[in-house]
Parts: C-alpha cells; sequence; structure tokens
C-alpha cells in the first residue's frame, strides 16, 4: 500500500503530526496521525500514536474487519520500535 503524508506539525522529540493527501487503497476518506513522546511516571518516555480517519464508503462495510488487521499492524510496528530503541540503548529493555 502506498501513501502519501503531509506533515503539519513536527516539534523534535515531542509531537509529530501528519495528514494522508492519498492512498493506493481506498480505506479511509481523511486521516490524521498525530504521535507523541512524554515523559512516563517511571522514568523514560511514553509513546502515544493516535490516527483519526474517516473511513471510505467502500470500506464501511468492512470495518468490523479490516480494524483488528490494522490495528494489530500498528501494535506489531510499535513493538518492532521500542526493540529497535532498546538495542541502540536509548530505552531500557522492556520500556517503553
Amino acid at each position: 500500500m502506498k501513501l502519501r503524508l503531509r506533515m503539519l506539525e513536527a516539534e523534535r522529540g515531542k509531537r509529530w503530526v501528519c495528514s494522508l493527501d492519498s492512498a493506493s487503497l481506498p480505506f479511509a476518506r481523511q486521516l490524521l496521525e498525530d504521535v507523541t513522546f512524554e515523559p512516563a511516571a517511571g522514568g523514560g518516555t511514553d509513546f502515544h500514536w493516535r490516527i483519526y480517519y474517516s473511513p471510505s464508503w467502500l470500506a464501511r462495510p468492512f470495518l468490523w474487519l479490516l480494524l483488528p488487521v490494522v490495528e494489530h499492524l500498528f501494535r506489531r510496528t510499535t513493538e518492532q520500535l521500542a526493540r529497535f530503541f532498546a538495542a541502540q540503548r536509548l530505552i531500557p529493555q522492556g520500556g517503553g
């Protein structure tokens, strides 16, 4: 799947916001990603990846099937990011 994203805001180490301009698969009419990095209570950093979207009319009948798959993909991606940063020794193993 190809995506064309437009960066709307970038504050290094704090926040990154982008919108979807186009996609090769018509899942959403509008999509906004909001990524934040916040200090964690026990030290380290909390990573929040929020997605706001309006599903396309084509995708609406299949949302019940698509949402678990997309959620799994995003969860796997964030786990891979955590492993990458742990390997770089930027966060403790098992930290978030």
